[in-house]
């Protein structure tokens, strides 16, 4: 399934790598034998050190448990991951760690640059000198400030969930009624 296409390691109780998959290798950019020297300390961005050693901890303790990070890969990039740890038993004693690690950066990325876009947007509407106003439904979904002030309302909050025919006048309403079917 899904987890052979992630990266899959082995920590003894210190947290020295003692197996590795081929993926973590590729992941890491480091060979086989250079992981199987190396701490998962080496790895951390010095922010998350703290928190990846008391989810380390928590997982020698016999308790699995998800978080996300970031880490240095060979030559210095920095990369998100989501890792998955669980304890490593042998009978009733945990024997080490074991964790599968998956890449988000790409959509880390994306999240961020969807919420400046919706930022951006949402600066652009509410400084807008005009009225604008969405509408779903026959009722307000949106309205900037000045939207608001335009129908008589001090804020847009009054008015979002309003039907939009409540506020136009009688002599109107079949012209907006057939906008809206046009529209649709």
């Amino acid at each position: 399934g899904d987890v052979y296409k992630r990266q899959v390691y082995y920590f003894d109780l210190e947290g020295n790598f003692e197996d590795v998959n081929e993926k973590l290798v590729e992941f890491t950019g480091y060979s086989r034998d250079e992981l199987l020297k190396l701490n998962f300390a080496d790895f951390i961005v010095e922010e998350d050190l703290d928190r990846t050693r008391k989810n380390f901890k928590k997982a020698a303790n016999g308790e699995a448990g998800q978080y996300e990070i970031r880490v240095k890969v060979k030559g210095g990039e920095e990369k998100e991951i989501r890792v998955t740890k669980f304890p490593k038993l042998s009978g009733d004693e945990v024997t080490g760690v074991f964790g599968i690690l998956q890449d988000i950066t790409r959509e880390k990325i994306a999240k961020r640059r969807l919420e400046r876009s919706e930022q951006r947007w949402q600066q652009l509407v509410e400084q807008n000198p005009q009225p604008v106003q969405i509408v779903q439904d026959g009722k307000i979904a949106f309205i900037n400030q000045v939207g608001a002030e335009y129908y008589g309302a001090s804020s847009s909050k009054e008015l979002i969930g309003k039907a939009i025919l409540d506020f136009t006048h009688p002599d109107f309403k079949d012209r907006l009624l057939e906008r809206k079917e046009l529209l649709e």
